[in-house]
């Protein structure tokens, strides 16, 4: 907030055009490290950083891309989270993103994201493929491993 990034008048025009790709890179480096860890230090949630560069105005669609395309256990566990403690499947079988802190536009952004059909069967797959053939979770992980998967196959893809 101290930069302004939720004022997008500020940063209009071509001279600030490099600082704003400079930004955009941090934070996609930024989330791609968070992905990596899990928990996130100071016991931070991967939905709190999307929210927060959502508020910012960055473009969301670079981070959730790279979410889908990372295949290590901490990605899982985040993705857990997600749909364990702010998603909820309506009765449609769409997607409500329930953060208190994000936007209408974040809020929309990543239900419609979960119910990308790429996205939707790249997560059951990985969900699947760690349930059944991962590495040895732990009682509480698996748990939440299907809870979550559970979660996902009520949402409809669109």
């Amino acid at each position: 907030m101290r930069l302004d990034l939720d004022q997008p008048a500020a940063w209009a025009g071509p001279k600030l055009k490099p600082e704003l790709e400079l930004l955009a890179a941090f934070a996609l480096a930024y989330f791609r490290q968070s992905l990596m860890q899990y928990p996130l230090p100071g016991g931070d949630s991967l939905e709190s950083v999307l929210v927060m560069f959502g508020i910012a105005h960055f473009d969301l669609a670079p981070l959730l891309n790279a979410w889908a395309t990372s295949d290590n256990p901490a990605s899982l566990l985040h993705l857990k989270d997600l749909l364990i403690y702010w998603v909820e499947p309506e009765p449609d079988g769409s997607a409500q993103f329930t953060s208190p802190f994000a936007t209408p536009v974040v809020s929309k952004l990543v239900a419609s994201w979960l119910q990308n059909i790429t996205v939707h069967s790249t997560f059951i797959q990985r969900l699947e493929s760690w349930l059944l053939q991962g590495p040895q979770l732990s009682e509480k992980d698996a748990e939440d491993l299907s809870e979550a998967y559970e979660i996902l196959l009520n949402i409809r893809p669109a």
